[in-house]
């Protein structure tokens, strides 16, 4: 008999275009400072639209604001919340804590701007080493694969990506064509 695919697996399958849209907009990693302007304003843009859901979140919010003033990248005012029910919360989740796999490797290229997870870096750091990802991947696992609940669950990674997406490439237009100019 064959098993059917874990929760996460199906997820990670039905999100898939959405993710790779994402990833796109830094398909070479930090090519220069404003690309890293671009991400902590996206970043910020991203988290500042759910905190308010997922508290938990708050402290990277924090963390971007300081590294935000620290490199110069003004610090706007937070999105307009985005509704959140607690049934999308692992949705979310899933979106913002799977991007520490790659906080690990933008890590490594903001060393090469002068930032650090001391100083201009310590979201990236924070967010690279916690254990949020293998919280959800936990999660994720121990989840039934319910028909209705997986719907809810890809409905709420897609739009979490789609949040994502529309944050970071206004944060990415403006910040390279500011500092270009």
């Amino acid at each position: 008999m064959h098993e059917p695919p874990s929760v996460r697996f199906t997820l990670r399958d039905a999100t898939r275009s959405s993710h790779a849209r994402v990833d796109a907009l830094f398909r070479d990693g930090f090519a220069g400072p404003a690309d890293y302007a671009g991400y902590l304003a996206g970043m910020h843009g991203f988290l500042g639209a759910v905190w308010h859901a997922l508290p938990e979140f708050g402290t990277g919010l924090r963390l971007l604001q300081d590294d935000m003033d620290t490199v110069g990248v003004p610090v706007p005012p937070l999105s307009a919340p985005v509704p959140v029910v607690p049934a999308e919360r692992l949705g979310w989740r899933y979106v913002i804590d799977g991007s520490t796999l790659g906080a690990r490797v933008l890590l490594r290229q903001v060393h090469a701007f002068g930032h650090d997870g001391e100083r201009g870096a310590t979201f990236l750091a924070h967010h690279a080493d916690g254990t949020a990802w293998d919280d959800t991947r936990r999660d994720l696992d121990a989840l039934p694969a319910d028909a209705d609940a997986l719907r809810m669950l890809c409905a709420a990674a897609e739009r979490a990506f789609a949040v994502a997406y529309d944050a970071f490439r206004d944060a990415l237009v403006f910040h390279r064509s500011t500092r270009a100019a």
